[in-house]
Parts: structure tokens; C-alpha cells; sequence
């Protein structure tokens, strides 16, 4: 994506509070929120993206929903072009969401889980020198504040990035929990990676949206994890929200 002067329009006076990341099946009820405006919308590959700004109580917001993948053909400029059109925004805050399969045996379907570090295992992302999945200048405490302060079960671990586009196998299940992962999923760490790089307050969440067990033949189906997710969505306004007074 180009940044040109009919996306700079929307950004100015720089008062977004939180840029939002949204995953797989993972949505904002327009109940939710005031004042949306879409700015950008892409029906091509496997999600529909949009990218809107709106107000969640008093605070603006830009929204991100959807996202693009190296198994899709995009290259590194354009998965992250999200996170590039953020920094041109001057916002400094980011929330990334995903939908994630379980690796740990303790998640149940539904949970969510802070990305607390992460393991890159797609050979196509050369993470920046300066990027690192564990870094003290994140969102990390506001965000299990929120979760706290809303009632909300909230695990902590590792993320492990791989290509995709399937689903894992028995033997890289094996692989995962050997390396202790606790959630693996295709996207993510291109964005918090190049967010840290800019300096910009990062957490991640995913959505354990179906569980990876070696002694079981059931394979995850792209329509369960987006139902999945939908239902997890419900819980996002109040978690937000509440993020959102956690922010300085």
C-alpha cells in the first residue's frame, strides 16, 4: 500500500490513541463504535481487508481488519504495510490480534493468550536486528491490566510463526511442543517485529481458536476458526476499552 494524501487527510492533528490489528474472523461491532470512517477496503486474497478509523468512547482509533500473508504472493513491504501507514498516522500504540491453534495442553478453545516471546520459523521473514520477540518497551502490562480488570482469563507464551497456508502435521505438533510453543499461527511477527523496530508500544493476543493434539486425527477447518473467533470478538469492546484508559 502507498501512502498518499488521501489516506494523510485522515490523520491529521495525530490523536489516534491505539492502531488494532484484527485477525481471522475477529471483528469490531459497529454498536461498538462512533464516527467510522473506512478509509480503505481490499476485497482480493484469502481475507477481506478494511482499514477504518472510528472512536471508541472518547479515544480514536485506527483499525486494521484483515491482513496479507507470504503464502497469499505478498512480499515483506506489503504484509507489513499496515504498520507503515500506522507510523505515518503518528499513533504509537499497537494491539495485534490472530487466531491461533492451541499447542499447549492446558488451552481450551476459546482462551486467549499474550504473546509473551515468539519463534520464527518462517524462513521468509528476516527479522530486523533491532526487533526482538522479548523487549521491555511494549503494551504488555496494560494489556493484562485490562484483562484483570475485566474479569478475563489471560495465558502468557510463545508464539510460533509459520509459512502456512496449512494446518500442522502430527510430526510439526511434535516438533512445536518440543520447542515449547505454546500457540502457533501464519502471521503476527512481521508486524510487532517492524512496530518494536519504529519504536512504536507493541502486544500481541491470540485466539486459541482450535487445539493441535498429536493422537488425534480431527484436522482444523477455516470456517470452525472463524467461528471461533467471532464468538471470542464479543469480549473485545469491553478488553479495549478498558486498554485503551490504560494507555499514557
Amino acid at each position: 500500500m502507498n501512502i498518499d494524501l488521501s489516506f494523510k487527510r485522515f490523520f491529521q492533528g495525530n490523536d489516534i490513541k491505539l492502531s488494532l490489528i484484527l485477525g481471522s474472523g475477529l471483528e469490531l461491532d459497529d454498536k461498538f463504535v462512533t464516527n467510522k470512517q473506512v478509509i480503505h477496503e481490499d476485497n482480493s486474497g484469502v481475507h477481506t481487508k478494511q482499514i477504518y478509523l472510528c472512536y471508541i468512547g472518547r479515544e480514536k482509533v485506527l483499525v486494521f481488519k484483515g491482513r496479507k500473508h507470504f503464502y497469499e504472493g505478498y512480499g515483506i513491504n506489503e504484509i507489513t504495510s499496515n504498520i507503515s501507514l500506522m507510523r505515518e498516522s503518528g499513533c504509537r500504540n499497537l494491539l495485534v490480534t490472530n487466531a491461533a491453534g492451541g499447542v499447549n495442553e492446558n488451552y481450551n478453545v476459546g482462551d486467549m493468550m499474550l504473546i509473551s516471546s515468539w519463534l520464527n520459523l518462517n524462513y521468509r521473514l528476516k527479522l530486523l536486528r533491532k526487533s526482538s520477540g522479548n523487549i521491555q518497551n511494549n503494551l504488555d502490562n496494560e494489556l493484562t491490566s485490562a484483562f484483570r480488570k475485566c474479569n478475563i482469563k489471560l495465558h502468557r507464551g510463545v508464539y510460533a510463526y509459520l509459512p502456512g497456508p496449512s494446518y500442522e502435521t502430527r510430526a510439526e505438533i511434535t516438533f512445536l511442543k518440543k520447542y515449547f510453543a505454546d500457540a502457533v499461527g501464519m502471521s503476527t511477527v512481521p508486524e510487532m517485529s517492524l512496530a518494536r523496530y519504529y519504536g512504536i508500544k507493541t502486544t500481541g493476543l491470540s485466539i486459541i481458536t482450535n487445539l493441535l493434539k498429536r493422537n488425534v486425527s480431527y484436522s482444523a477447518n477455516h470456517n470452525d476458526v472463524l467461528h471461533v473467533a467471532r464468538t471470542v470478538s464479543s469480549k473485545l469492546p469491553a478488553l479495549v476499552n478498558t486498554l485503551l484508559s490504560e494507555l499514557k
